[in-house]
């Protein structure tokens, strides 16, 4: 996407083009039955797929956790029981690795229920997911200056990180689905008779890809949308970190030209609105994190992480000391580097916004010290104030207040 254009004709206080606006943006969580949540934005006679109804969503989930626990406890020493394990579509059995991989579906699974079921109870006690309606002039539903987003470069940078991301997550569901069909199809196919694979191989086949894209698609949409929140939060914050250092190297010039100017020149002070300006900014964002984190991400993202590490613990013992075939042990680990990279990507996202968060306090720190001796006693103290409110700030995202 080129923006040279749109840099050029940006006005934070009109709503943005058409050319580059993302519509989709804040959809998601209610056309993909991740949330019961409707946004008002949406026209009234717009009704999400059956498909990606919460209910249906939840019950396939549910279904495919119950056969994986009752294929886990089915010795599979005894010949008798073969019969059960096709019934059951028991791809792992057919691997050589019942047990682990069915531990490992049963916890893979387990995240898109959990967050179906914590989204649910979110709905039902009135947490609505509040963090969308800040995105909503990424989708040209309001100004930029709705969102206090003024610099042309940073909504842009916005827009293209939104556009890539829902683009590429909408992909990977239908990608995950297909994969994950044929993961378990293909083993099947080796194992069972042609009938046998007719009737159990592959409506299994197509259960466990259902449920394997309900699942990607549940906790996807969370990291996409809480990647998004993240840059729009740390934006915000480089926005104010800016306009402070520019007042700071404006006093510092003016400090150096001071002698070379003549005594009736007009020059640019500092005054107790510009301080406050920067007190309120900073106390608007504190604010804006603390209610996504406790209204919706902590818990969201804590059990997100907790099922993925138990999800790598199983699926990297299975990969390194089962004896399976080549391709499928390549294939696990390959599952485990991703899910790895999801749990740094998750961390690494989440400390962004408290590391841009500390560069304020150096900022203000150099501004206070270029004002030395050019305050009032009542801009003085705003001032060491907004520095000792902002010292004190967890400005970022605590998962259960643990990490």
């Amino acid at each position: 996407m080129i923006f040279s254009d749109f840099e050029k004709n940006f006005d934070p206080y009109k709503i943005i083009d058409e050319t580059y606006i993302v519509r989709s943006v804040g959809t998601q969580f209610y056309s993909y039955g991740i949330h019961f949540y409707r946004p008002e934005f949406l026209q009234p006679n717009y009704h999400r797929h059956w498909f990606y109804n919460p209910g249906c969503i939840f019950f396939v989930n549910f279904v495919y956790i119950l056969r994986s626990i009752i294929a886990l406890f089915i010795s599979p020493k005894l010949q008798e029981n073969r019969q059960y394990f096709i019934y059951l579509g028991d791809w792992p059995w057919c691997m050589g690795a019942k047990t682990h991989i069915n531990i490992a579906a049963i916890f893979y699974t387990m995240m898109g229920t959990s967050i179906l079921i914590l989204c649910s109870i979110h709905y039902y006690r009135g947490n609505q997911p509040i963090f969308l309606h800040a995105l909503d002039f990424l989708a040209g539903r309001c100004p930029p200056s709705n969102a206090r987003l003024y610099d042309a470069k940073l909504v842009a940078k916005l827009l293209t990180k939104s556009s890539f991301c829902i683009h590429f997550c909408q992909l990977n569901t239908v990608t995950v689905g297909i994969v994950s069909f044929i993961l378990s199809a293909w083993p099947l196919w080796f194992k069972c008779s042609k009938w046998e694979f007719i009737l159990y191989g592959l409506p299994w086949s197509a259960f466990f890809g259902v449920s394997s894209s309900y699942t990607y698609s549940a906790y996807s949409w969370n990291l996409i949308y809480f990647y998004l929140i993240c840059s729009y939060l740390r934006y915000r914050i480089r926005e104010i970190n800016d306009l402070v250092t520019k007042w700071t190297n404006l006093i510092t010039n003016q400090s150096i030209k001071r002698n070379h100017q003549p005594p009736n020149r007009q020059r640019k002070s500092i005054t107790l609105v510009h301080i406050d300006f920067i007190r309120k900014q900073f106390d608007n964002i504190g604010h804006d994190i603390e209610q996504y984190s406790s209204k919706y991400f902590d818990k969201i993202l804590f059990f997100l992480i907790a099922l993925v590490a138990i999800f790598i613990n199983v699926v990297l013992y299975t990969s390194i000391f089962m004896p399976i075939d080549l391709t499928v042990r390549l294939s696990l680990l390959y599952s485990v580097v991703l899910a790895i990279i999801v749990i740094f990507f998750l961390l690494n996202t989440a400390s962004s916004v408290y590391e841009e968060s500390l560069k304020s306090l150096k900022i203000l720190n150099k501004f206070n010290i270029s004002l030395l001796g050019r305050l009032n006693g009542y801009c003085a103290y705003d001032l060491m104030l907004a520095i000792e409110n902002q010292s004190k700030k967890r400005m970022g995202f605590y998962f259960f207040n643990l990490f």
